[in-house]
């Protein structure tokens, strides 16, 4: 079955408890990023990143576009 609306906003809240996916959320609000942007930024390795994405790509809380 699908998760209920309150199970949707605590996946939201726990993908945001990260400091690093915060951050990454806040640059995207303002503009958009490639991922070689982003790891510069931050100073993550591409792994780390992709993690990081993907949590917040799972959470809807990001959208992937090429």
């Amino acid at each position: 079955p699908d998760p209920s609306p309150l199970e949707q906003r605590a996946a939201r809240h726990a993908a945001l408890g990260d400091p690093v996916r915060l951050a990454v959320v806040d640059e995207l609000a303002a503009s958009d990023r490639t991922p070689v942007e982003l790891r510069q930024l931050f100073g993550l390795e591409s792994n780390l990143l992709a993690h990081h994405l993907d949590v917040l790509d799972a959470a809807g809380l990001i959208q992937r576009t090429r």
